[in-house]
Parts: structure tokens; C-alpha cells; sequence
């Protein structure tokens, strides 16, 4: 077992920094939205995140691998909305339903602030910065800085994100991550020894843009399972929108191999009181689990803070924790 910080090693040909201890690995790539694309245990060849097979593959869609950022998460009808006195404009990105998607960050480079280890973990922290002259900052006039943290660890992965508002006015809220889980993690287990596990509430119904119509729909028999003891999500497509299970309260989703004994569990800040489901139509071995702090397209539906959007004032900073823990069946 080894435990450090390599901080100039190359992940398919890109600059990454890597973390290592005991037998966890992870790999964050600081160009690319700091995204943490690779969390893994070597000895074992277990894989917990969906990690590319190729640069190519990896730059025409790095939304889809590892765990990238999304601000603001998920769709925004014709790319625009008023919040807090201001009106804000969106290039759409997803032409076919017209509307913006995922905002840029994670396509960004991101700076590294620092990295090392201690006794007890590996972490690296790494920050990104709007101002005047951003790219981002023509269509989110805001002066603001996005700190993530993330610690590797004898337990598993966790995650610390800071908004901190450095402009003279409110500044909207929306975060979220496109998490991409390997559905199996271990190559040697078959997508049938898997159940997946997710704290869901509500299913909120999806028009044709895949943007809420108001409506509550029943949850199907899969859904169900997904609340009690699992279920394989791969048994049909998901791209599904839900509310937590326990708004207010830290909720989680899990991922059980019974093949080999040993559950991955995803727990989430309270911030995050919505989660998309999303399988890629059930054509790969890949699920993601996204949370994330509003309801998709919440700007544009009444009373919008109600529905997650956050009003962070000048100076103000929000925070939130999340983590992937790694536990045999005896400590499940």
C-alpha cells in the first residue's frame, strides 16, 4: 500500500494530477473542469467511475465520464431566465429541444491551489475563477469563485465544493455533478450481480424537451426497488428527474455487487435536494447519478428558491460535502 500525490503524470496524453492512498487511486484532470475521471482500487481492478476509452472519445463528450461539474445542472428553456432583477441569455446548446445544457465549467481549465497528504489522505484542491473578460461572464455577468476540494482517503472519496459571490450584487445558484458510475465496478461481476439503490422521492414528468410540465408521475416497478432493495437499472432507459427522498438531510445512492460482497455508496450534501437517472438508453455499463440543487429548468417555474435555486449574496459562500465510500457487505 502506498499513499501520495503525483502531480505530473498524464491521462491519455493530458496534464493530471494523481492521487494514491493505500489501495485507492484517483485521477483528477485540472484541465478539464477538474474533473476527478478516474477513482479506482488497482489490486483489485475495480473501476468505480466511467472512465474513457480515448482523448477523442473523452473531449466530444467529457460530460459523461467521471464526475464533472455542472453549473448551472441540466436544461434551461430557450437559454434564458430572470432571477433577482436580472435577465440572463444562454447560447442553446442542445439546438433539437432549444435549450441550454450544463453550463461550461467543466470544459474549462481549472487552477490547482494545492495538493498533498497526511496521515489519514491524498487531496488535492483546485479553484476557478469569473471576472470580467471570462468567457462564461458574458452570459453570467457575475464575479465569482469555485473552490472543490477532494480527499482520497482509507474510506473512499470525498468531495468538498465553495461558491463564494465576489460581485457588488445577488448572484443565482445552481450547481450540480453528471457522476458516472461503471455499473459493474468490477470487471469480473456481470451487470445481473448488481442492484443500484438511489434515495428518491417524487418522479417529476418530462415534456418533450425534457423540461418539467408540473406533474407527479407514479413510480414504476424498477423505481420502486431503487427505493428498498435495489434494482438493475439496465433492465430499461432512464432519464428520469426525481426530488430526494429526505429534503433536508444527507441522501445517498448505492451500487451492490453481490458477486463480490462490497457496496459503493454515494452520499450527498442537503443542498442537493434533486437527482436526475440517466443510462445513455441502457446501451452501455455505465449509470449516472446526478445531484443537484434545483429543479431542472427552476428559473423559469414559480417561485424558484422554493424549487432549489440559491440567492448568494455579495460576500456570501456556499458549501457543500458529498462522498464515495467503499464498504464491504459486513460494514454495509
Amino acid at each position: 500500500m502506498r499513499s501520495g500525490v503525483r502531480g505530473e503524470t498524464r491521462y491519455l496524453g493530458e496534464d493530471a494530477v494523481t492521487l494514491q492512498f493505500g489501495r485507492y487511486e484517483a485521477v483528477v484532470l485540472p484541465r478539464w473542469g477538474g474533473n476527478v475521471v478516474a477513482f479506482r482500487r488497482p489490486d483489485a481492478g475495480w473501476s468505480f467511475l466511467r472512465e474513457p476509452e480515448s482523448f477523442e472519445r473523452f473531449s466530444e463528450h467529457p460530460g459523461v465520464y467521471g464526475i464533472p461539474i455542472l453549473f448551472p445542472p441540466n436544461r434551461y428553456a430557450d437559454g434564458t431566465f430572470t432571477l433577482f432583477g436580472r435577465t440572463y441569455q444562454f447560447p442553446i446548446n442542445e439546438p433539437a429541444r432549444h435549450n441550454f445544457i450544463h453550463g461550461f465549467l467543466n470544459q474549462l481549465p481549472w487552477k490547482v491551489l494545492g495538493r498533498g497528504f497526511t496521515r489519514r489522505a491524498a487531496y488535492v484542491v483546485l479553484t476557478h475563477a469569473v471576472d470580467v473578460g471570462h468567457p462564461f461572464y458574458t452570459y453570467f455577468p457575475h464575479r465569482f469563485q469555485l473552490t472543490l476540494a477532494y480527499t482520497l482517503s482509507a474510506a473512499g472519496l470525498s468531495q468538498w465544493v465553495r461558491v463564494r459571490n465576489r460581485s457588488p450584487e445577488p448572484m443565482p445558484v445552481m450547481l450540480g455533478f453528471h457522476t458516472a458510475f461503471s455499473f459493474p465496478f468490477n470487471p469480473g461481476s456481470a451487470i445481473e450481480d448488481c442492484r443500484l439503490s438511489v434515495d428518491i422521492g417524487q418522479r417529476l414528468e418530462l415534456d418533450d424537451r425534457a423540461l418539467p410540465t408540473g406533474a407527479v408521475l407514479p413510480l414504476d416497478r424498477v423505481e420502486q426497488a431503487f427505493k428498498a432493495e435495489g434494482a438493475n437499472p439496465m433492465v430499461e432507459s432512464f432519464d428520469n428527474h426525481y426530488t430526494v427522498a429526505h429534503p433536508g438531510q444527507v441522501n445517498q445512492a448505492s451500487i451492490r455487487d453481490a458477486n463480490i460482497g462490497v457496496s459503493l455508496i454515494y452520499r450527498v450534501d442537503p443542498r442537493f435536494r434533486y437527482w436526475m437517472v440517466w443510462n445513455d438508453g441502457a446501451r452501455g455499463r455505465f449509470v449516472c447519478v446526478e445531484p443537484q440543487t434545483n429543479m431542472v429548468n427552476a428559473p423559469n417555474l414559480p417561485n424558484p428558491e422554493a424549487l432549489g435555486v440559491v440567492r448568494l449574496d455579495p460576500g456570501q459562500r456556499l458549501h457543500t460535502h458529498s462522498a464515495i465510500l467503499i464498504r464491504k457487505k459486513s460494514q454495509v
